[in-house]
């Protein structure tokens, strides 16, 4: 579902409104909008309608992320990154990863390293992390807790400091092990930085008023918001919020949502949540080159001028010779200009 938040729009140019209002107006009025259909099996296979929407966002030069439970990363990672390519930041959980699988075995074109962190002595769980390479930022292992699956980093903007967090917790989670969840969102409070997110899947029903307790009560100490409203992962039977994006600044996130899913999990899936910052991207650094084109170079004038300056006379060395010994010359004194060699930028 496509959901905004507050009066986000109001930071957009006034064609951005525009175009945006425009696809929004068409979804409306398609006529099969439903607050939660679920995933439709005959759709599972194909590219996400929402992606599609989405994209029109990216392609405004703000900030993006994604998170996704996918159960296995090794084999899975050609189409995660054929669907989600377009996010700056990729949020996975569930890798179950081992130290038999390099990092090299898991880079993706167009991001960096990423940060992992592995399920030690057991071959599920366990947390990733991309972030797109023209994005600086740095990982912060302060403040994640031993015991706690998660990843913390902190994304170093032109205008803004940015925590960003993704944590996996388990089914099985006790009293004390949830703890450790809560010590290392308030170990990032902590830092003074005032924009926070944290995503992941912990396995808690939002959707159920008591077992969303939990989440609640993080909210009320740490005054987060939590955005994803519409149910995350499907059973035979059931369905359930257990995909969440919490945030310290609500006016941070300008999007967020869920999509359809798109990975082979046809009885147990989760489905990808997605948030998109008030925040424009830094664009990529383009660099002028110049480049001389010697093919067209007028080199009889060349001669001249290096025989006006004394550069070498015929009797020095052979016309090879000379004519190496003359653009060697020229460019260091550079007096082959536009006139007598052309050039292009």
């Amino acid at each position: 579902m496509f959901t905004l938040h507050g009066n986000s729009l109001q930071y957009f140019r006034f064609s951005h409104y525009h175009l945006l209002t425009y696809i929004l107006l068409r979804i409306i009025l398609s006529g099969d909008v439903h607050i939660n259909p679920g995933p439709n099996s005959s759709r599972l296979n194909s590219s996400s309608s929402t992606f599609q929407v989405l994209k029109v966002w990216i392609f405004l030069r703000i900030i993006s992320f994604v998170h996704y439970n996918v159960q296995s990363i090794v084999q899975k990672l050609d189409v995660l990154y054929a669907e989600l390519r377009e996010f700056d930041i990729l949020a996975f959980t569930e890798t179950w990863l081992s130290p038999s699988v390099l990092q090299s075995d898991l880079l993706l074109d167009s991001f960096q390293t990423p940060e992992r962190k592995d399920r030690t002595g057991d071959s599920h769980g366990g947390v990733l992390l991309y972030v797109r390479d023209n994005i600086h930022y740095k990982r912060r292992v302060d403040l994640e807790i031993i015991g706690t699956e998660c990843i913390w980093i902190e994304l170093i903007l032109k205008t803004k400091r940015i925590l960003f967090g993704v944590f996996y917790r388990p089914p099985n989670t006790n009293a004390l092990q949830h703890s450790t969840i809560v010590d290392s969102i308030h170990l990032a409070v902590d830092t003074g930085i005032h924009n926070i997110i944290a995503t992941g899947d912990f396995n808690i029903d939002m959707a159920n008023p008591i077992l969303a307790k939990k989440i609640d009560s993080i909210c009320q100490l740490f005054s987060f918001t939590q955005c994803i409203t519409d149910h995350t992962h499907f059973t035979e039977n059931s369905s359930s919020l257990l995909d969440i994006v919490l945030t310290s600044n609500k006016n941070l996130i300008v999007a967020s949502g869920v999509s359809e899913p798109f990975l082979q999990q046809n009885i147990r899936y989760h489905c990808p949540i997605y948030g998109l910052l008030n925040l424009k991207k830094s664009k990529y650094k383009s660099f002028k080159r110049h480049i001389w084109l010697f093919d067209k170079g007028n080199y009889m004038y060349t001669l001249y001028i290096s025989k006006r300056k004394g550069f070498c006379s015929k009797l020095e060395c052979t016309k090879g010779q000379q004519l190496r010994y003359i653009l060697q010359k020229c460019y260091f004194y550079n007096i082959v200009n536009f006139k007598n060699m052309y050039s292009k930028s």
